[in-house]
């Protein structure tokens, strides 16, 4: 009681809020009170994910693939070698199989094992089991039958779950019972046109979907079954070091073509204010690690001079909502940015769904929300027939972080040398209060950005 005590007498409306001609807000004021939830406890759910064991395919992300053809760093000399390739094998070749008339696959169907057929006719089929077999223990096996399970706002309000009713034109907190900053709905430039031209973005990605070549990961993945791409600089699957995410000719020209608008530079920039505003630690620990790898390897792309996120993925329609999943081959502590885009209606579907949290948000077209996508389960509900709704994120894989801190090398390379050993298990101690910290404390934000505020307007006035 006493955090919500103090943070009454806060008046956010009365505070001044240096804004950039995009609309972007300098200020952790929010016109709209934060979302409190007495109930949760950040540290309740760092210990809950680090509980979890790492999915099976977690070294096989669909969105991982590097490109192999790229200059070597300055560091490749501390790279170990790779073993030889197997020899080729020197198997015969398969006769080709011999070609059979269309009219005669019928009649040569028909008579394999006439005996076996003639013995089960008419038979029925045994009686199926009762027991779901899914719901043991000890069943271990994909996970399927929970992610492609649509789920109704009716149904999810029955539960126990909590209805946000976000406009997205303000920015607005959530926090937690301590006061930490879990997520930010961050809101849209302040621009008349912006719904406008957030139309005009979902048409755009359309026309690049037609220009666009998807593998059957990109098309059916564990996110959802929509076509996905992604773009920008990442690091995983087996790699030995960062590279440019690898996309086929055609689909790297629509690519470029599609981040280089005015409209998604826009988006970049005002993610990456919002960011900055309500995350500054962390925020600073992204532009480090991206400074630092391009600045180690020049032939790494940035897709954007205006934020700190080393890659984007292209969710295209005409219905991209995801399944409950979250994405952890991200930085734990780590923020994504969302953007919604298309032609729906936010209170019908559409709604960001956080499980963990048991909270649904709306989630109107054209507005950004922050959120550790690592750390909090995640999706969406899906819209109505005839909407459309694709979505623009923004993300750094944690590979690079790890990268960057072990000295621009893997961390088997590391733990190798004589002082990584040491290291790694203090860093290993390290970590989890580093993540800990990471999030905001929303009173000491307040202040900070206060005395950051203050500092500013006297420079002006003299």
């Amino acid at each position: 009681m006493a955090y919500e005590r103090k943070f009454s007498i806060l008046q956010p409306q009365e505070c001044p809020c240096k804004k950039t001609r995009y609309g972007a807000i300098f200020s952790p004021y929010s016109p709209s009170a934060p979302i409190i939830l007495p109930n949760i406890r950040l540290d309740d759910i760092l210990r809950r994910r680090a509980e979890q064991p790492q999915p099976e395919n977690a070294e096989r992300e669909e969105d991982v693939a590097i490109e192999t053809q790229h200059p070597q760093p300055r560091h490749a000399a501390l790279f170990t070698e790779l073993p030889p390739p197997p020899p080729p094998t020197r198997a015969p070749t398969p006769p080709p199989t011999p070609s059979i008339p269309r009219f005669l696959l019928r009649s040569v169907r028909g008579s394999r094992n006439p005996t076996v057929r003639g013995a089960f006719a008419g038979q029925q089929m045994p009686p199926q089991p009762r027991t779901d077999v899914t719901s043991r223990p000890e069943y271990v096996g994909p996970r399927t039958a929970k992610d492609h399970t649509e789920y109704s706002l009716d149904g999810l309000l029955t539960n126990g779950f909590q209805y946000v009713p976000w406009p997205g034109r303000k920015p607005q907190p959530v926090l937690d019972a301590t006061g930490a900053c879990l997520m930010v709905l961050g809101s849209w430039p302040n621009d008349p046109a912006w719904d406008s031209l957030q139309h005009q973005a979902c048409d755009d990605i359309d026309g690049a979907k037609e220009h666009c070549t998807f593998t059957a990961e990109q098309l059916r993945h564990r996110r959802g079954s929509y076509p996905s791409l992604s773009i920008g600089v990442s690091f995983g699957g087996g790699q030995v070091c960062p590279g440019n995410l690898w996309n086929s000719k055609k689909s790297s020209t629509a690519l470029q073509s599609l981040i280089s608008k005015l409209f998604f530079r826009r988006m970049a920039g005002f993610s990456d204010n919002t960011f900055g505003t309500f995350y500054p630690k962390t925020y600073e620990d992204y532009a480090t690690v991206l400074d630092a790898l391009c600045a180690d390897n020049p032939s790494l792309r940035r897709n954007f001079i205006e934020c700190v996120w080393a890659a984007a993925t292209i969710n295209f329609g005409p219905d991209a909502y995801t399944d409950p999943h979250t994405d952890f081959l991200n930085l734990v502590r780590g923020m994504c940015a969302v953007w919604a885009l298309g032609h729906f209606d936010p209170k019908k579907g559409g709604h960001l769904i956080i499980w963990d949290l048991k909270l649904v948000i709306e989630f109107p077209p054209g507005s950004c929300i922050l959120l550790p996508s690592a750390l909090l389960e995640h999706s969406n509900l899906p819209i109505r027939k005839g909407e459309r709704r694709c979505s623009f994120v923004m993300y750094t894989a944690a590979g690079l972080f790890r990268w960057v801190e072990n000295g621009m090398m893997s961390d088997i390379e590391y733990v190798q040398t004589a002082e990584g050993a040491q290291e790694w298990r203090e860093r290993r101690v390290a970590l989890a209060l580093k993540n800990f910290c990471a999030f905001s404390n929303w009173d000491s934000l307040v202040e900070q950005q206060t005395a950051k505020l203050a500092s500013s307007h006297r420079l002006h006035r003299t």
